[in-house]
């Protein structure tokens, strides 16, 4: 009895020791590992509040933090930068906080709202703005995680009252040109500069890829001036997954030339040396047909493709090895950084390559960006209205048109758009 009591009174000592240890060293603990003692203030300290407001905090490397977050798949460190990220549903200083969104546990699929924001003051305006949007008109109600994928923000709070908190995703290779690149590239190409092309090459196939995107089944992509000029009356995302779609778009338009210098002929030496017929699918053969449009040449592509400033993605098709290596042979002849490529005529041949058409969702949300606006198939009666055009679109019942001040631009919800069939009709 003796020994026993030795033994055990051996046992508590060297744990007070150890957790001793992991205080004064501010490790943290894995599951079941250690019980601990905590006094009254640890214990009745709350849990952090949702947030008002968001601010960009990277969380410091320490001491084990890399394995455990990678180990447990609830976040990465970035060792060379000396922080560290969660992954959602995970917060905290390492990531042991659950905060799940209220519709979680009802939900048979996994799926996340993403912007990629650039630090500049005219994209953090636009974002200050948005966000807010998304949140009263659409994600209040079905609440799902917000990734804002960056190469580097300054450290800049925006007072976003009533908005969700959001989760920052570092993009490592962002602007990484390759080295032989670099002395052939202009560095303002017709406006577009070495940001906006790194963009373009990132959500054409990194994105997909990236370690943030692993535990997601779908992934909404809006820009920062992209934004719901009414409330949305259903879940798209939850559409996607109850018809199994792939590909989520809100509308079609047609590429400039200049954007898209070479891009057609590469497409074409791919194909060859992967034995595709350029023509085999009837998306391919309305694309390249010199009838459809008449203003382009025969078996040459006509530009047209779907506008993915809002899309929704099915992430395993867009992970896919087919999908991955077509990107890839595309970002080997590096027309990304040499002529501006853009993600959607990537996105578009190879949709229409691969995919079944029975695989694509159109969109009915009301939708704005830009000078394009319209209210959707949910809200047939209304139309997109603004002040100006540097004001943001909204919607209003068409009854209400006349009684506008004058000057108001009212939109026809076609504007730089072309109509589908172009896409879809015919053989």
């Amino acid at each position: 009895m003796l020994a026993s009591l030795q033994n055990a009174s051996r046992k508590a000592v060297q744990r007070e020791h150890l957790c001793g240890f992991i205080k004064a060293n501010h490790l943290p603990l894995a599951d079941g590992a250690v019980e601990c003692q905590t006094t009254g203030s640890e214990a009745e300290k709350p849990l952090p509040q949702s947030w008002r407001s968001w601010e960009l905090q990277d969380l410091l490397e320490e001491h084990g933090k890399a394995y455990m977050l990678e180990s447990t798949g609830r976040g990465r460190c970035l060792s060379d930068l000396g922080f560290c990220e969660c992954f959602p549903p995970f917060r905290g200083r390492y990531c042991e906080q659950v905060q799940h969104g209220k519709k979680d546990a009802q939900r048979k699929y996994k799926a996340v709202l993403h912007y990629l924001v650039g630090d500049r003051e005219k994209l953090l305006a636009d974002f200050e703005r948005s966000l807010p949007i998304l949140w009263t008109r659409f994600n209040e109600r079905e609440d799902y995680p917000v990734i804002v994928f960056h190469d580097g923000l300054s450290k800049v709070s925006l007072n976003l009252s009533g908005s969700q908190e959001c989760l920052f995703a570092y993009v490592a290779d962002y602007k990484s040109v390759p080295a032989y690149l670099k002395d052939r590239m202009e560095l303002q190409l017709g406006g577009y500069g070495v940001g906006y092309r790194g963009m373009c090459r990132f959500r054409s196939g990194p994105i997909f890829v990236q370690p943030v995107m692993k535990g997601f089944d779908y992934a909404w992509t809006l820009d920062t001036d992209g934004y719901f000029p009414a409330d949305l009356h259903s879940d798209p995302l939850e559409r996607m997954w109850r018809e199994d779609r792939v590909y989520g778009y809100s509308h079609v338009s047609r590429d400039q030339a200049s954007a898209v210098q070479h891009f057609w002929e590469f497409c074409r030496l791919y194909f060859e040396s992967k034995g595709i017929d350029a023509k085999a699918t009837k998306m391919m053969r309305r694309l390249t047909d010199a009838l459809v449009l008449r203003d382009t040449y025969w078996h040459e592509w006509n530009r047209v493709l779907f506008m993915n400033d809002i899309e929704i993605t099915k992430l395993s098709w867009f992970q896919s090895e087919r999908y991955q290596d077509f990107f890839q042979f595309l970002d080997s002849v590096g027309g990304f950084w040499l002529y501006r490529w853009g993600d959607h005529a990537v996105r578009t041949i190879a949709i229409a390559l691969f995919l079944d058409p029975d695989l694509l969702m159109r969109m009915q949300v009301p939708y704005g960006h830009q000078n394009t606006c319209r209210c959707g198939g949910e809200r047939p009666e209304e139309v997109c209205v603004r002040a100006s055009t540097s004001d943001w679109w909204r919607c209003i019942h068409r009854s209400e048109v006349s009684s506008l001040p004058p000057g108001t631009i009212v939109a026809s919800g076609e504007v730089e758009t072309v109509k589908e069939e172009i896409l879809f009709g015919g053989e």
